[in-house]
């Protein structure tokens, strides 16, 4: 997940371009907030993906090392 999000957001810069043009005209408009909600996303995957495995990583330290019943 982490590198097939970094990827996207390189591949995402890389049209950068063609939306910003796009965005100029009407009919481009509802282009241009697909692609950044897509970035967006992009860009929050690798934060959620850390956020959860350091939850994780929290739990099983405390249920199998430091914890009061713990293996």
């Amino acid at each position: 997940v982490f590198l097939m999000s970094y990827i996207s957001l390189a591949f995402m810069v890389a049209i950068l371009p063609i939306f910003i043009s796009l965005m100029v005209f009407r009919f481009g408009m509802d282009y241009f907030t697909r692609w950044t909600k897509l970035f967006t996303s992009f860009m929050l995957q690798p934060i959620i993906l850390f956020a959860y495995l350091s939850m994780m990583l929290a739990a099983f330290d405390t249920i199998v090392i430091t914890g009061q019943y713990s293996l």
